[in-house]
């Protein structure tokens, strides 16, 4: 159960709630990024996740990694559209009290579906992604050569279920590497 709410909140966070750390030395047009990149790695480090539930706060460390890596990023011009599809293991490790657990979750994205959004190349050396019409992350472009891009994001995310008023703050660093 807990690598499924962390693979949830990783992909929300991805497509919901990123800061950037803007980067102006990049340079990179729209041509560039058009196409179909091959995820070549994704890593999630310096995780927290803290619950606040019936008015107790738990605090629960995670990473997370990418294996077995089957998955593209496609980046079509005309509308801007990225689609994400394909297959990975995500590994989550996650320590709580004390306690670390390692668990595997098969992401496939013919079964669970991850929806397209738009996105757009900013001058500062960031890429926007917007779902529903609506600004909902920004990737910072670290490197970026002909056939290799890498992409960090700031994740800080918090839900509040309004029946119950419990909420869930996630908070992390994402890496993605991609390459044609």
């Amino acid at each position: 159960m807990k690598t499924k709410i962390l693979l949830l909140f990783s992909v929300v966070a991805f497509l919901a709630a990123c800061k950037s750390n803007e980067n102006p030395n990049i340079s990179i047009t729209n041509a560039d990024i058009i196409g179909t990149w091959n995820l070549t790695s994704q890593e999630i480090t310096d995780g927290t996740m803290v619950f606040t539930v019936q008015g107790e706060t738990i605090s629960i460390s995670y990473s997370q990694l990418s294996k077995d890596i089957d998955m593209t990023y496609s980046f079509s011009d005309t509308p801007k559209i990225l689609t994400i599809q394909g297959k990975q293991t995500s590994q989550t490790t996650t320590s709580f009290l004390g306690e670390t657990s390692i668990e595997e979750e098969n992401i496939d994205t013919d079964i669970e579906p991850i929806e397209d959004a738009t996105w757009e190349l900013n001058s500062n050396g960031t890429i926007t992604i917007t779902e529903d019409n609506q600004p909902s992350s920004i990737l910072t472009i670290k490197e970026f050569s002909g056939n290799y891009l890498k992409l960090t994001a700031e994740i800080n995310e918090t839900a509040t279920d309004t029946d119950s008023q419990e909420s869930i703050t996630f908070s992390a660093m994402m890496s993605i590497v991609l390459e044609k």
